[in-house]
């Protein structure tokens, strides 16, 4: 048989619950052309019982004799696959029917793009609408502040993640890390569709040890746009990154060091990083709740309210705000 076209990627632990709707939802795909590559890492649950249940000769299964954890499992499996790209799937996500066939076709068209991934809806705990930046320069900017794709719904090209692979340095933030690492030698690409769901837990948290670590990516980014932060600087760009209520003076500042550091080295497109910043600005305003005319005021006046990229909804919506709390003051 010749080899497929997309090795699909799930590794599994005690995802019981959820397992069948994520295999189902692969099995399902339009496009046939590829092979489910099944790690069960040390499940202690009936994860195995339910994977085995099924015959179609797509799946390959495998399974950990102690619990690997992310990176080395998904290692292993990449190690194994026979597909030109490695799409990525989580044991409890469902994958749209057109997923596959969507990223493949892209893919196939714009070669120099080397990680493609999707726009999603969550399901679980809340729905809401997950969009993400479509350009790779936006993408690449964005990764100053945070991963800026979905992990599982990721395709990438062979040929890169198997001279890469995912760090265990970077556990509870791997995707993150391979990120900015290949970052420097291909481009991204994220399609503007809704073909994944991707759930939500009520026990979903950011433990210290996954902030350490996506802090740590954060000062890689910094210094690849030679932009250093003291300790009091950097406390308030993470707060901002992780979206939690900030000083809208003290961000800007931070916001102002960025740009000018990124101007003078190049390395992210500056008007992608504008662009950034600008919806990074909107944040900081709208974390604080208070809306008034002295915000109102700032919004207007900053030199940052030029490169939001919003729909005029929003704004719209922010006037009403400020002006509705004026009146009732």
């Amino acid at each position: 048989m010749s080899s497929p076209a997309i090795s699909v990627v799930m590794p599994v632990y005690n995802a019981e619950r959820y397992l069948h709707e994520a295999i189902e939802s692969i099995l399902n795909q339009t496009f046939t052309n590829y092979e489910l590559i099944i790690i069960n890492d040390g499940s202690s649950d009936s994860s195995e019982e339910i994977i085995l249940s099924y015959k179609d000769q797509r799946i390959k299964y495998l399974k950990n004799r102690r619990n690997l954890r992310l990176p080395q499992t998904l290692n292993k499996a990449i190690k194994l696959a026979e597909g030109r790209y490695i799409a990525r799937m989580d044991a409890d996500d469902i994958s749209l029917p057109e997923r596959l066939k969507e990223q493949y076709s892209f893919m196939e068209k714009n070669k120099e793009i080397g990680v493609c991934g999707t726009w999603a809806k969550t399901i679980g705990a809340k729905g809401a609408n997950w969009k993400y930046y479509v350009e790779d320069s936006k993408i690449k900017a964005c990764l100053l502040f945070n991963s800026s794709f979905l992990h599982s719904s990721v395709v990438i090209r062979a040929e890169i993640i198997k001279k890469h692979f995912y760090k265990d340095i970077y556990l509870f933030a791997q995707d993150y890390g391979l990120w900015v690492e290949i970052s420097k030698i291909t481009k991204f690409h994220n399609i503007p569709y809704y073909l994944l769901k991707y759930r939500l837990h009520q026990s979903q948290t950011n433990t210290q040890e996954q902030l350490r670590v996506a802090n740590e990516i954060r000062k890689m980014m910094l210094a690849n746009i030679g932009c250093n932060l003291d300790d009091k600087e950097f406390n308030i760009f993470e707060r901002i990154a992780r979206g939690v209520q900030t000083n809208i003076g003290e961000a800007e500042s931070i916001f102002n060091k960025i740009l000018s550091s990124n101007l003078k080295s190049q390395y992210l497109e500056q008007r992608a990083l504008e662009t950034i910043i600008g919806d990074s600005f909107w944040s900081v305003l709208n974390n604080d709740k208070e809306y008034s005319l002295q915000k109102l005021s700032i919004f207007a006046k900053s030199q940052f309210s030029k490169y939001i990229s919003l729909p005029p909804i929003y704004f719209l919506k922010f006037l009403t705000k400020c002006l509705i709390n004026y009146h009732k003051g």
